[in-house]
């Protein structure tokens, strides 16, 4: 048996650093298709698609004090079956196992980094994982699905034509930036300067639980009053400017009415760091963050709102990745026992500069995302891990004709009760920025 090694990038190591296992830093990737999936099956192709995504059967090395870098070691074959079985009779019945499945803690000392539940339903099997994310981001969750759903089907799954492993490390982009981006960057480092008066409001508890973990709540809307939204047409916004603004409208009303002032409200967004010519793939991490934050004016109305959400987003579309990667690699080396205690530190220091909450976004998934007759995909769901103060993800991810929203609470911040009032208000708010 062969065993590769490679180091770790820079954001590998945030989520090894962040790794609590009463919040465990799962992602969460499910297909549901139309039919019934075969058990055995199913498990065989886990393991085909687990041997074309080196990250998919990686370890931690186990390391000391005196490691200078992380590194994943690489089996041929995976060491453990990730894969279990389990039946609904209802919609909670799947939202109560895939809250289970993202709450278990998952050990990246062995292989594979992750989990893999059949549920069977009539209607519909599914097919869950849960990834850790320092094995991997919701792009490459996304892209390991593709893989297992390709190898059940066997039908072809086309891998990059460059080695996976070889870009892992997020090279930083040199570039000369123009005066308009010079521009943008001061504006958006000003505006984040100007509102640093203020810290960030986080959701009020409502009927928090004592238990370690996450619940899932579920959302099924039809995609086509998003995307034919009259505001997102007059004002040149994208369906993720329509979330953002909706989440960050319906957090500021949820805090208004339950004994808090809603000032400033951010919604932390991941951004695709990877090149244009292989954006939907690879099994890794290979995304960094940026935030919207609005204020109580700014929030006055949808349309305001809407405007101020795109015009940010805009200005960081025009910066592209490239000033966050290079702030990531200026971090300075030394010992990860070193760095370890002060992200711990950090993180604790700085909750009340947490985010409200953090919106991730996959996109619409093509129509030949599973190019065959054998197998038809007829949900998708996907969210990121949380942690407190914040305790709140919401995951985002739509077909041809239907987005599939799921808000990954901490039992902690809710109850799944208070979760499912938080999604009408926050149905609503969608339905007023779509309006």
């Amino acid at each position: 048996m062969s065993l590769l090694q490679i180091p770790f990038n820079i954001i590998d190591e945030g989520f090894t650093h962040g790794d609590d296992p009463t919040q465990p830093p799962t992602v969460q990737i499910e297909a549901r298709v139309a039919g019934h999936l075969d058990e055995e099956r199913l498990r065989q192709a886990m393991g085909v698609a687990l041997g074309r995504h080196p990250l998919a059967r990686a370890r931690l090395e186990p390391w000391t004090d005196e490691t200078v870098t992380y590194e994943w070691l690489i089996d041929d074959v995976p060491q453990v079956d990730p894969m279990s079985v389990a039946a609904a009779a209802s919609d909670a019945d799947v939202d109560r196992i895939r809250s289970e499945l993202q709450s278990l803690p998952l050990s990246i000392f062995e292989s594979p980094p992750l989990r893999a539940r059949l549920v069977h339903r009539e209607g519909g099997d599914f097919l869950m994982l849960a990834i850790h994310h320092a094995a991997s981001d919701g792009i490459g969750a996304l892209r390991l699905l593709q893989s297992v759903l390709c190898a059940y089907a066997n039908v072809d799954d086309p891998q990059p034509q460059f080695d996976p492993l070889e870009v892992h490390q997020l090279p930083v982009p040199e570039f000369e930036p123009s005066t308009a981006q010079q521009w943008h960057t001061a504006r958006m480092e000003f505006e984040r300067f100007a509102r640093m008066g203020s810290f960030p409001e986080h959701l009020p508890p409502q009927e928090p639980v004592a238990r370690a973990g996450y619940g899932v709540h579920s959302i099924r809307l039809p995609l086509d009053p998003v995307t034919r939204a009259p505001l997102r047409s007059e004002l040149g916004a994208s369906v993720n400017d329509l979330l953002i603004t909706a989440t960050a409208l319906a957090c500021a009303r949820w805090i208004d009415a339950h004994g808090a002032t809603a000032n400033r409200v951010t919604v932390m967004m991941p951004i695709n760091a990877r090149p244009a010519d292989w954006r939907n793939e690879v099994v890794g991490n290979f995304a960094t963050a940026d935030v919207v934050s609005t204020s109580a004016e700014e929030r006055a109305t949808a349309r305001d709102c809407l405007a101020s959400v795109a015009g940010w987003t805009d200005s960081v579309k025009k910066v592209g990745p490239g000033p966050a990667l290079a702030a990531l690699a200026a971090i300075p080396a030394g010992p990860v026992s070193g760095r370890r205690a002060f992200a711990q530190w950090a993180s604790q220091a700085g909750a009340q500069f947490a985010d409200t909450t953090v919106l991730s976004n996959l996109g619409r998934v093509s129509h030949d995302w599973l190019d065959t007759d054998q197998l038809e995909i007829t949900e998708l769901w996907f969210s990121p891990p949380i942690t407190l103060p914040t305790g709140l993800g919401i995951g985002a991810i739509a077909t041809t004709d239907r987005l599939f929203l799921s808000l990954r609470h901490s039992w902690r911040l809710w109850s799944s009760d208070a979760t499912a009032r938080f999604a009408d208000a926050l149905v609503a708010a969608l339905d007023e920025v779509c309006a």
